[in-house]
């Protein structure tokens, strides 16, 4: 986690901080109310760690890592939301949440589809352009919106940079 000391500059700069907190088996017993608390980000998602083949479901997946050993269940991710229901900036983004709510690209600029639990690449959109390669991409757009994917995370016009160097 970051420390306090460097959150509280960034706000004195007006630069917004976000925290990402991915939920596994070793941490979904934790509390972290204090430490959320200290560091007040502007935003704090909390995710489900998320299987996919082809990313982190093992060899037989032809996966690079292995992230079974890491799940939790859906019990298991709404203790941890509910210990930490009082932080106002909480963004809690379970399994079925998160699922084609993102647009995720490859090294060769093509948009990953998830929709069957993996990760197959379409298109290139320096191919064939942004627009049809979206159309391989899987995304959810509904769910994009519904799970608060746009959110307000520019500096205040009125705040300076305020450097100090």
């Amino acid at each position: 986690m970051p420390d306090s000391e460097s959150c509280a500059r960034c706000r004195r700069r007006g630069i917004k901080v976000k925290i990402n907190t991915v939920i596994t088996i070793h941490n979904w017993e934790e509390d972290m109310v204090e430490s959320i608390r200290e560091l007040a980000p502007f935003r704090w998602k909390v995710f489900q760690v998320l299987l996919l083949d082809g990313e982190n479901t093992g060899r037989e997946t032809n996966s690079l890592r292995d992230a079974r050993e890491l799940v939790i269940t859906d019990e298991q991710f709404n203790a941890f939301l509910e210990r930490h229901r009082d932080i106002d900036c909480l963004v809690p983004e379970s399994n079925a949440v998160m699922r084609d709510s993102y647009l995720n690209l490859d090294e060769e600029m093509r948009f990953l589809n998830c929709k069957d639990g993996g990760k197959k690449p379409g298109r290139s959109l320096l191919r064939v352009g942004v627009q049809e390669a979206m159309k391989d991409a899987g995304f959810d757009e509904e769910r994009f919106f519904s799970r608060g994917g746009v959110f307000d995370w520019k500096r205040d016009p009125d705040e300076g940079p305020n450097f100090d160097w």
